[in-house]
């Protein structure tokens, strides 16, 4: 049977557009790097290790459903992970380059792309509130660039 442009699922699907969806599957990747970290944090502490991949993964996971969910708080989270996850990898490689490349480039690549679907977390609604995040997205982002333009150099 064929589903007809009224359908509640055609509906929810044209409610969340573009950015709702991304902001899913966003929140699916961010899930999906909380469970790696989880469980490689759990074997680590097992052996006698650092709980700090542990704690890191408790809070992507809760950032990446909170995202799914539209939250703002899944936003905070991630940021807040983030910062953690600078300050870890300052405490633990110092400030090596390919260390600190290695443990940050990633969230901090995720961070641009969540900042920039903040505007999704409130449904769509306009907000005074997009501008710093779409300012911070930038400087992450500028950032970024500076970091593999480093990372190239011979």
């Amino acid at each position: 049977m064929l589903e007809d442009s009224t359908s509640p699922s055609r509906a929810r699907a044209k409610a969340l557009g573009f950015r709702g969806i991304a902001l899913i599957a966003l929140g699916l990747v961010i899930v999906a790097f909380g469970l790696f970290m989880l469980a490689g944090g759990v074997r680590l502490i097992t052996l006698g290790g650092s709980w700090y991949f542990a704690l890191a993964g408790i809070g992507l996971i809760a950032a990446g459903i909170l995202a799914m969910l539209r939250r703002p708080l899944g936003t905070v989270v991630y940021l807040a992970v983030l910062a953690a996850t600078a300050i870890w990898a300052v405490w633990d490689s110092g400030w090596a380059f390919w260390p600190l490349f290695s443990r940050l480039f990633a969230l901090a690549a995720i961070a641009v792309l969540l900042l920039l679907l903040m505007p999704a977390l409130r449904g769509g609604e306009p907000s005074a509130s997009r501008r710093p995040g779409h300012v911070l997205a930038g400087l992450i982002a500028v950032a970024l660039g500076a970091t593999l333009y480093t990372a190239l150099q011979p």
